[in-house]
């Protein structure tokens, strides 16, 4: 089983990456619902 080094400068930028890819997509489907109460 390979394990995987998190701190290596490849890893840990695959990981930023998917990790901002996510937070971008799981606000940009929950702004309707923060926008909607405003208006």
């Amino acid at each position: 089983m390979m394990q995987i080094n998190l701190w290596n400068p490849f890893f840990r930028n695959i990981w930023k990456e998917a990790s901002k890819h996510t937070f971008v997509v799981t606000v940009d489907s929950h702004l309707p619902n923060f926008i909607k109460p405003v208006r």
